[in-house]
């Protein structure tokens, strides 16, 4: 496995991208942290979640009934762009799921998934640097150490957002996250059933953005 991609956006957001792509980069690297370009690409907490927080969101969940939560990964990306990026989003939540549950015989397939999708929008140029570590720490099992290494990758996700030049994509790449995502945790919220694992489905913050 000497590739592949786990973004978080879920959760709205991208995580992983070890293959460097050949996209032009028409933004000045010294304005991709510049907020006035953020907020104009549309990334915002809401579109690019705290990978970190989504772990520990997770982990409020407790165990996850990863069985039923599981679904067939697609072997190829939709044709039309925008259905790409709806199904990327969906991807990374799925790629959430599957570092959460430990499911280590899974990481591979996400991430060609992940990887063919996001080769379509064009993104990754900032990622690879992070790729050596987080194969070390998946090929060794050590999940607390993924998702650590998964943490520290928050800035360059945000940056190949800001590098995507396209809100409307940004956007549909957050949606389909949020909305696999509300599918993981309800699901998770009922099985069994508890108001506090209920609490965490209540992001009013989401539905009002």
């Amino acid at each position: 496995m000497n590739r592949f991609f786990i973004l978080p956006a879920c959760l709205g957001v991208l995580t992983l991208l070890s293959v460097n792509l050949t996209t032009a980069q028409e933004i000045p690297e010294d304005l991709v942290d510049d907020e006035h370009v953020r907020e104009e690409f549309g990334i915002n907490p809401i579109t690019t979640p705290s990978i970190k927080k989504v772990f520990e969101s997770l982990e409020s969940l407790g165990t996850l009934p990863y069985e039923r939560l599981k679904r067939e990964i697609p072997d190829r990306p939709p044709r039309d762009r925008a259905l790409v990026a709806l199904s990327l989003g969906s991807l990374v939540a799925d790629g959430f799921l599957i570092v959460q549950s430990e499911q280590i015989e899974q990481i591979e397939p996400i991430g060609k998934s992940i990887l063919s999708h996001a080769k379509i929008l064009g993104a990754g140029m900032k990622l690879s640097r992070h790729s050596k570590s987080i194969i070390e720490s998946s090929g060794l099992g050590d999940f607390e150490k993924l998702k650590e290494e998964l943490a520290e990758t928050q800035s360059d996700v945000e940056a190949e957002m800001v590098l995507l030049r396209d809100v409307d994509i940004v956007h549909l790449i957050s949606l389909g996250g949020w909305l696999r995502a509300l599918e993981i945790v309800s699901k998770t919220a009922l099985t069994p059933y508890s108001p506090e694992k209920a609490k965490v489905v209540q992001r009013t913050d989401i539905i009002e953005y």
